[in-house]
C-alpha cells in the first residue's frame, strides 16, 4: 500500500534513535558489525 503512494521511509529511523542502534553495532553481536560495514560497502 505504501509503494503505491510512493512513501518511502526509513524504518529504523522511526523506531529507534542512531545511539540505540549504534550500542547494538558495537555489540558486534553474531557478527552483525561487520556484516553492516559489508553492506555499507556495497558488498
Amino acid at each position: 500500500m505504501l509503494m503505491n503512494w510512493h512513501d518511502y521511509d526509513s524504518y529504523w529511523t522511526s523506531t529507534k534513535t542512531y545511539e540505540d542502534l549504534k550500542k547494538h553495532i558495537q555489540r558486534n553481536f553474531d557478527g552483525l558489525k561487520d556484516k553492516v560495514a559489508t553492506m555499507v560497502a556495497g558488498r
